[in-house]
């Protein structure tokens, strides 16, 4: 008989939390379940505690990897495993409401969606306190409908990325290969805008029905990699062509501008050795896209922002200006005297003019 839930569960190095994860996930109140538990050659003792559940309940599979491979490869993974109607993703360091399962199954059936929000905790474990949060998804709730057509809103990519506050439809990941970017701290980023793209109607739920723990070893905590944010610009480019429902296309290059945007201050902040190369990623990959497209989704992103960037002279010209006036200089300090620098090496000549000028190139 078909699992009606596919639960993914990407597991590296959290012993501390992984009991309170699959407790869970095997006391959820609705019972057909299957638990792909993905063990990402973690170094603790978290397969021990894997097989201590598995042994009380045959719903949980285990996968090892005989080496760390990273979230998105762990997810992915899960995806070609998942045999159950639909599939949703928990990190183990959180947790889910018992009856999660039930009221999602129940929602997404009914209403025939590729993919599910609901809303969720965000839990402080230094406080012990937790809060209800719908930020993610604030723009869906304005819509009158539980059957939302994201190609009739104009700005559906103001959700946010996170995979593991949804719910989706097993065939429709498997249909459009729909995959996380592997080796990335941004892993989200690829699969989302593949969802969007290709999703024809969502939903809301909103109750809260997620623990989301925030603490300083998440496996989502951010690690600054630039190169991360490189690559997965790369690949997301690559999704925005002008195929797409024009209200996608457009949410899809506001999203693009207003994400970069956003690093770029960040990152510039934090290291100013990485303004060129953001800067110049930043052109390499909007500025062939249509000036009056972009002027479109203007009130989306800091439109300001976005002119002062792509009309500032390139840093490669700035920084080959420098380098040349360091390597080759002119210079006559004195009327009768011309002193030339290459490389460092200088020499001097006589002249015979008497203007005194200074002249660096």
């Amino acid at each position: 008989m078909q699992a009606k839930i596919s639960i993914i569960i990407p597991i590296y190095n959290v012993e501390k939390y992984l009991r309170q994860c699959l407790d869970s996930v095997v006391n959820q109140t609705l019972k057909d379940l299957e638990i792909i538990c993905i063990n990402d050659h973690s170094p603790d003792n978290s397969i021990i505690i894997l097989k201590e559940y598995q042994q009380n309940d045959s719903r949980i599979k285990i996968i090892s990897l005989p080496e760390n491979k990273g979230l998105g490869h762990a997810r992915n993974l899960g995806i070609k495993e998942a045999t159950a109607e639909y599939t949703m993703f928990l990190d183990p360091d959180d947790w889910l409401e018992l009856n999660a399962c039930e009221l999602l199954y129940n929602h997404i059936h009914t209403h025939k969606n590729d993919f599910v929000f609901f809303n969720y905790y965000n839990y402080y474990e230094a406080s012990d306190t937790k809060t209800t949060d719908s930020k993610k998804y604030n723009v869906l709730l304005k819509q009158p409908t539980q059957n939302i057509k994201l190609a009739e809103l104009t700005e559906p990519f103001k959700c946010s990325s996170e995979s593991w506050f949804k719910i989706y439809n097993t065939n429709f990941l498997k249909a459009h290969n729909l995959k996380f970017s592997e080796h990335c701290h941004f892993e989200d980023q690829e699969f989302y805008m593949g969802t969007f793209i290709h999703a024809t109607s969502v939903s809301v739920v909103n109750i809260p029905l997620y623990n989301y723990r925030k603490h300083q070893g998440s496996i989502t905590t951010l690690n600054n990699n630039f190169q991360d944010l490189l690559d997965v610009r790369a690949i997301t480019s690559k999704q925005i062509t002008k195929n797409l429902p024009k209200m996608i296309y457009l949410s899809l290059l506001a999203n693009q501008i207003a994400s970069l945007l956003y690093w770029h201050k960040i990152y510039t902040k934090k290291n100013k050795r990485l303004r060129h190369s953001l800067y110049q990623d930043f052109r390499t990959l909007l500025l062939p896209y249509n000036m009056e497209d972009i002027r479109s989704i203007k009130h989306l992103i800091n439109f300001k922002q976005y002119k002062d960037i792509i009309k500032h002279p390139t840093y490669t010209q700035y920084r080959l200006h420098k380098l040349l006036s360091k390597l080759f200089s002119i210079q006559r300090k004195y009327q009768n005297r011309l002193t030339i620098s290459i490389l460092g090496i200088k020499f001097s000549y006589k002249t015979h003019q008497k203007k005194n000028y200074r002249d660096k190139n």
